[in-house]
């Protein structure tokens, strides 16, 4: 998953109230964050996309962003 895949997924969900998500209100809240973020900073785009995820669902990422839970550690200063 890209960062722009990220994106859309996060909104998508958002838009139906992250239904059948089977994701935690930490997790939901800490996506939410960080695809708002990626949506205006090209920088940690771009980060995020050379680490090459293989991940297609946020399911799948939801381990990943809770081993590293704290936003500052998927965005950069400007955020």
């Amino acid at each position: 998953m890209n960062a722009i895949e990220f994106i859309k997924a996060v909104n998508e969900q958002k838009v139906a109230n992250w239904k059948n998500a089977d994701l935690d209100t930490a997790t939901i809240e800490l996506f939410e964050a960080v695809a708002a973020h990626y949506e205006n900073c090209e920088e940690c785009r771009q980060a995020f996309d050379e680490m090459e995820y293989e991940e297609e669902y946020l399911i799948e990422l939801e381990s990943l962003f809770n081993t590293h839970g704290n936003v500052a550690d998927w965005v950069c200063g400007a955020a």
